[in-house]
């Protein structure tokens, strides 16, 4: 997580993007949801145009190392449920900042021009 603090500083998306796949088939492989993880290989490059994406939205982005840590010491504290609700919250904020940025262009009419 440390690592991925200094790519954010530094604004490295290439190796974030590289670290933050990492984190989440890591907290998949350890879940031992067999069809999460099939779903994850199966979606993995679309996966990462979103991330992408996301960055490029909102490159400060610094609440993933928090959210990160958070699911961390959740699954250590042996928290499935906290684990597992720590989690979505993180994807629904990366999920916010998508829709936010769709809101926008759709207001923009840029489409139409």
């Amino acid at each position: 997580m440390d690592e991925t603090a200094r790519c954010l500083s530094s604004g490295d998306p290439e190796n974030l993007i590289d670290l933050n796949s990492e984190f989440h088939t890591t907290i998949l492989q350890a879940s031992r949801n067999l069809r999460l993880q099939r779903i994850n290989d199966e979606i993995s490059a679309l996966l990462r145009c979103y991330w992408m994406l996301v960055l490029r939205i909102s490159p400060e982005r610094i609440h993933m190392v928090a959210d990160h840590r958070e699911i961390f010491c959740k699954l250590q504290d042996v928290n499935g449920p906290g684990a597992s609700l720590a989690m979505r919250q993180h994807i629904v904020k990366d999920l916010g900042i998508v829709r936010d940025r769709i809101d926008r262009v759709i207001e923009t009419n840029w489409y139409l021009s």
